[in-house]
């Protein structure tokens, strides 16, 4: 991810501006920081911050989708 994308993204989601949907996946390889990066940013949070379970993004009988 270019730092300027995740700033970006950063920005969007502690400002709470909300003029844009957008949508942002950590993918690759081990070791490159992944968790590293979103550990810390749930850390930052605080309490706002969490993890949302796998079974969030799937889709469900009756959601129309």
């Amino acid at each position: 991810m270019s730092i300027s994308l995740r700033g970006k993204g950063l920005s969007s989601g502690a400002s709470g501006h909300t003029t844009e949907q957008v949508f942002f996946t950590l993918y690759g390889s081990g070791a490159n920081g992944k968790s590293v990066f979103l550990d810390t940013l749930r850390y930052i949070m605080g309490d706002y911050g969490q993890q949302a379970s796998f079974s969030t993004f799937l889709a469900k009988p009756g959601d129309g989708g």
